[in-house]
């Protein structure tokens, strides 16, 4: 009698609990299908929309694990504008990474994997307190040594058992507010962050994964002298966007830090002011950087 009770009560509370609350757990590893005859490529293209524009890149290629990096400044992520990065480390399209802590100082949140090194667990901030925001809600997105692309919400109990083998992991970076698409299917997390409008950034992959999609749309967050339909994007229209082109996505850093910049030239129009709509590029602590790997180049 008892066990029928507490299945009944679980039963219960599953059906009273959101499906986009159940998705954190989700862990989606998707080996890169290979195709020797796929060179390395990069498909951009403006966007038009009705009151702003968006920029999507499509990238292909024989090993994404060479291409596709995640970049900081340093050990403690410090800020750097992603035109910066981008002209220092010669990637042939970038856009910004994760959220961080500071617009002074910086800070990863989340956990931060670059060229195999952890840079940043999600275990603690900066200042050396536990960091809630990430346990259980953001999900991270990054590449294996093997090629094979990783998509999940990686707590510190995780990060902390070896046997899981995160030791493969050759790059990642942890998004902001869990997913946007999920198995090709628009899903956000309903809530006030999702419905407010602000430049966003997304990044995701289509099901073979044979394509890495990089999209970002232009707005100005608190701007109180525009419409409100140009201060950007809420997650739900970033998704529906985003489903166009990629299976599986997560929404990135977003507002003034928003930028997309091709062959070293910054091709949007960010608003790093946030109140005011000045077109200026914020320093960020993380940034997403493709460039085609010499040695692949020449083979």
């Amino acid at each position: 009698m008892i066990t029928k009770r507490f299945g009944i009560i679980l039963s219960f509370l599953l059906i009273l609990t959101p499906t986009s609350l159940l998705v954190h757990a989700r862990h989606i590893v998707i080996p890169r299908n290979p195709d020797e005859d796929a060179p390395f490529n990069i498909e951009f293209k403006k966007i038009p929309l009705k009151y702003q524009s968006a920029y999507l890149a499509i990238i292909t290629g024989v090993s994404p694990a060479s291409y596709f990096n995640v970049l900081v400044k340093d050990s403690i992520c410090s800020l750097e504008k992603t035109s910066s990065f981008a002209n220092q480390f010669s990637c042939d399209y970038a856009i910004n990474g994760g959220p961080f802590e500071s617009f002074v100082h910086g800070g990863c949140i989340g956990l931060m994997i670059s060229n195999g090194t952890i840079i940043h667990s999600n275990a603690e901030n900066i200042s050396g307190d536990l960091q809630q925001s990430t346990e259980g809600s953001d999900v991270s997105f990054g590449i294996t040594f093997d090629n094979e692309w990783i998509m999940e919400n990686i707590d510190s109990k995780r990060l902390a058992d070896d046997s899981k083998g995160l030791g493969n992991i050759k790059e990642l970076v942890t998004g902001l507010h869990g997913w946007l698409v999920y198995n090709s299917t628009v899903d956000v997390l309903p809530d006030d962050f999702a419905s407010r409008r602000a430049p966003r950034t997304a990044i995701g992959i289509d099901k073979y994964g044979q394509k890495l999609v990089l999209l970002q749309v232009d707005g100005c967050e608190k701007c109180f002298h525009t419409l409100e339909a140009t201060h950007g994007y809420t997650l739900y229209e970033l998704a529906h966007l985003m489903k166009d082109y990629a299976d599986y996505a997560i929404n990135l850093d977003g507002g003034g830090s928003s930028t997309s910049v091709l062959h070293g030239r910054v091709v949007n129009r960010p608003t790093c002011l946030d109140y005011i709509d000045y077109p200026c590029e914020r320093p960020v602590a993380s940034v997403i950087c493709i460039r085609e790997d010499v040695s692949t180049a020449l083979m």
